[in-house]
């Protein structure tokens, strides 16, 4: 088991040089640290990373160390426990980059990697996604109306992931420079293509791929007034024609993944 002996914060830059939370804790097993990421497009309901802002975060965050010290932590729901005691009193970013520290601890405890401690009946080594294009929120001028095209290799390590996805990546680079007129080699800020071609001339290129790709919708970020519009073309949808869309989008390049298809109201009338 692994006891919490101390927690503490502080204030780092992420990838694109905004100040997000790390979270540092020792336990009886050694010390470890993780931070949260900072998301640039959020969804209306989603949690806010702070309850005020960063700093009174941080301040919350060591006046409650000593009540970790009496928590024994065996397993993942043991994490409701640490929530339990954060609650109402941190933001969300706080709370995960306090949980990925701990599962770290409990990781090495055990002798597991974490996904195994995540899903105990998982078998395999899980699939792991890779942001290839982007478009919505991400980047800049004529682009796809979705927010990410991503490339989901079938392997067994992080590092071979990685090396597939670096080198579909540059093969999907130069094909984009085929297809569009108006590429420039660019990336947007999570470091994926920036193209000026839509949805399915994308995900054209990508079916090339080899391996499964899927895609990240963001639909919230160009939904209003219960439509759905498009920009690249200019087009807008009803709920009934976007399910329509995203589920011939899924037929016709067999995806394996796509997230955040709808609204969140529309997605719960679906449902």
């Amino acid at each position: 088991m692994v006891v919490i002996k101390s927690v503490s914060a502080k204030s780092i830059l992420d990838s694109r040089k905004e100040k997000t939370i790390s979270v540092s804790i020792k336990t009886n097993v050694g010390g470890f640290s993780s931070s949260a990421p900072n998301g640039k497009s959020k969804g209306k309901y989603e949690a806010k990373p702070y309850k005020k802002d960063l700093q009174c975060d941080i301040k919350t965050l060591k006046q409650f160390s000593s009540y970790f010290s009496d928590e024994q932590i065996e397993k993942f729901e043991d994490l409701r426990r640490i929530e339990d005691i954060v609650e109402r009193h941190v933001g969300a970013n706080t709370c995960i980059a306090l949980e990925f520290a701990v599962l770290k601890a409990l990781a090495k405890e055990q002798k597991k990697q974490i996904w195994q401690l995540i899903n105990p009946n998982a078998r395999k080594f899980p699939r792991l996604v890779g942001n290839c294009v982007g478009g919505g929120m991400h980047s800049e001028g004529k682009r796809p109306d979705f927010q990410e095209f991503l490339l989901i290799p079938r392997t067994k390590s992080v590092k071979e992931a990685f090396e597939i996805n670096k080198e579909i990546k540059k093969a999907v680079e130069t094909s984009l420079k085929k297809e569009d007129e108006n590429f420039k080699s660019k990336k947007e800020d999570e470091d994926a293509w920036q193209t000026s071609l839509n949805e399915k001339e994308v995900l054209e290129i990508l079916k090339n791929s080899k391996i499964d790709i899927g895609i990240d919708i963001a639909a919230s970020s160009f939904y209003k007034r219960k439509k759905y519009h498009y920009h690249n073309p200019l087009l807008t949808r009803d709920s009934e024609e976007q399910l329509s869309y995203i589920s011939n989008l899924i037929k016709n390049f067999s995806l394996l993944y796509a997230e955040d298809p709808f609204f969140e109201e529309d997605f719960r009338s679906f449902s």
